[in-house]
Order: C-alpha cells, then sequence, then structure tokens
C-alpha cells in the first residue's frame, strides 16, 4: 500500500480517537458523591401570582421574556429538557412552557396546586392543598395519578429523593413519604412546628422548614425518617428552602427580610438582607442565591433579589407583580 495512504490513515485514526476522548471527559461523572449535578437551564424563572405570569430572567438580571400562564401561579419548577413547568393555584392547572417560553401545554391537576417538583424519570409532581392530594404527570404532561394523603391533609411544599421517593410537608406539623408509585411510605412528625418548605440534599437528607410567626426551625431528617437534627434559623417566618452547589442549605425568613444560611452540618454560616418580604429561593448554576420578595406592605414587591455564594448582594431585579415561586438552572439528578 502507497505509504502517504498509510500516513493519512493513521492521522484519520489518531483524530478519531481525541474527538471520543474529548467527548468522553467534557461528559464527567460522579465522584465521591451520591448525586450528580446538572444545569437544565443557564436562566432564573418567576412565577408572577399577581398578574399570571411567569418572567425569565438571565444570570445577570436581565429580562428575557415575560409569559402568560393560568390563574395565580404560585410553585415553579424546571424539568431535566429545561421546560418550566407552573402550578396556577387558581385555575387548578400546570401549565408547561418551553426554554423559550412557548406554551406547550396545560393540564388539570387537583385543587389549588401549590407546590410542584421534578422526578429522575421526568415525572412531575403536584401537591395540591385545596384537595389534599398529590398529582403524579408524566413528562408529556399525561395524568399517571392522583394519589391521598390523608384526612385532614394540607399539601404544601414537595420534594422528590434520590430513590425516587416523594416528600409532602402538609402545613401542619407531618412530612408524608409517598413512593414512586404513590404508595404512602410514612408520615414524619416534625415536633417544631408547621411544616412547609422541603428539599432533598446531595446525600438524600431531607431538610424541612418549621413555618412559625414568631420563630423558626429547620429539621434536617434521613430518607428513613429518622430526625437528624433541628437546627434554629435565627430569623422569623421561614419559608422558601434550597441548597447550594457545596450542600449549604439556605432559608428565606419573610418576617425578619433576611435569608439564613447553614453548613450541611447545620453549622449557622450567615443571615443576610434579602428585600423586604423574602418568600421563595433557588441556586442558579453559577451558585449564586435568587429570593423573591412579596414586599411590605404585604404582596407589594415586585423584585428578586440575588446573593452571592458568600451573601454579598449582587442586585435587584424587577419581575412581574407578587412573585412567589422561583426556580433557577441548578438542579440535582
Amino acid at each position: 500500500m502507497n505509504i502517504k495512504y498509510i500516513a493519512l490513515a493513521i492521522v484519520i485514526i489518531v483524530v478519531v480517537l481525541m474527538a471520543v476522548y474529548l467527548v468522553l471527559a467534557s461528559t464527567g461523572s460522579p465522584s465521591g458523591s451520591s448525586s450528580t449535578v446538572s444545569v437544565a437551564s443557564n436562566d432564573i424563572w418567576v412565577a408572577n401570582e399577581a398578574n399570571n405570569t411567569v418572567t425569565e430572567l438571565s444570570t445577570s438580571g436581565a429580562t428575557l421574556g415575560t409569559y402568560a400562564v393560568g390563574s395565580h401561579p404560585d410553585a415553579i419548577a424546571i424539568d431535566h429538557n429545561g421546560n418550566v413547568w407552573v402550578a396556577n393555584m387558581g385555575s387548578d392547572t400546570v401549565t408547561k412552557l418551553s426554554d423559550t417560553g412557548s406554551v406547550i401545554g396545560t393540564y388539570g391537576v387537583g385543587s389549588k396546586p401549590d407546590g410542584i417538583a421534578i422526578g429522575s424519570n421526568g415525572n412531575v409532581w403536584v401537591a395540591n392543598s385545596g384537595s389534599g392530594t398529590v398529582t403524579e404527570l408524566s413528562g408529556d404532561g399525561g395524568a399517571v395519578g392522583t394519589y391521598a394523603l390523608g384526612k385532614g391533609a394540607f399539601p404544601l411544599g414537595i420534594a422528590v429523593d434520590l430513590n425516587g421517593n416523594v416528600w409532602v410537608t402538609d402545613g401542619d406539623n407531618a412530612v408524608t413519604e409517598l413512593s414512586s408509585s404513590g404508595t404512602v411510605i410514612l408520615k414524619y412528625i416534625d415536633e417544631s412546628g408547621g411544616t412547609y418548605s422541603i428539599a432533598v440534599d446531595g446525600s438524600g437528607n431531607l431538610w424541612i422548614v418549621a413555618e412559625l410567626a414568631n420563630a423558626g426551625t429547620v429539621t434536617e431528617i434521613s430518607d428513613s425518617g429518622t430526625t437528624l437534627g433541628t437546627y434554629d434559623d435565627g430569623g422569623l417566618y421561614p419559608q422558601g428552602i434550597a441548597i447550594d452547589h457545596n450542600g449549604n442549605v439556605w432559608v428565606a425568613n419573610a418576617n425578619s427580610n433576611n435569608v439564613t444560611e447553614f453548613s450541611s452540618s447545620g453549622q449557622v454560616l450567615g443571615s443576610y438582607a434579602a428585600g423586604q418580604v423574602p418568600y421563595s429561593i433557588a441556586v442558579d448554576s453559577n451558585g449564586n442565591i435568587w429570593v423573591t420578595d412579596l414586599g411590605y406592605p404585604y404582596s407589594t414587591s415586585d423584585t428578586v433579589t440575588e446573593l452571592s455564594s458568600t451573601g454579598t448582594l449582587l442586585g435587584t431585579y424587577t419581575v412581574g407583580g407578587r412573585p412567589e415561586g422561583i426556580a433557577a438552572g441548578y438542579v440535582h439528578t
């Protein structure tokens, strides 16, 4: 065979092998962690309850768009394809938007949907505070099931753990765990007070906000329901909760105008000013913290606050009226 052609073949093989290596290197893999992190979207999405819209912001705070959804949008989540799901409390529906804000579909759920979360399989779980139920939708909006939580349940916050089980707070002092098929596994009683928001950390543990007007605590439990710790929030009337890239836990305190940062072991790392009535909270792909502000007098604000991972104020940005739910591109998978 001609030496020139042999040399050309060798060059082609080397180029192909290098391309394969670079692709594999760029995908990465978990290292010493029970979960990995992926970015579904780099943007921040805010549900504006007062004017039935969702605002999309860039990570620099620029407004990228405002999109109509259902009545009184309350909670919001981003799936692994970058689609945005909005729980519309006033119309008993969930709206699915593309990552460019186009409405893909609107789907009926239970009464007064107040919380929403995405499972690792792409299914959508909705906490219906008005009917005491949880609705499961497929990733294309198809009805999978509706599951009752029992007498007196008032589901608010919802999260999916690393095993695919679903955890729901009920506004009283209970948290219910459902299997991925909707069967009740256990009920956990939080003696600290009314359970509200809930989040899952990278180890699979659950962090629960106890909503109290004159005090605030955060409880950490294992995925088997064992209490691992109860920590003094230091703020008043805690609401939203989120977990950052380092495993630190952030809580929005509505009545003390600040957010509290905890370490993964429950130690308070800091307290930072964040608007007048901090409500919902999310972490973006850069590790920055975004907080909605309901304003004072109550429900008069139309802004969100951005903090760095060390609590430094980075900006305050205008969105729609009464911003309640917020979601960013940082997700656990």
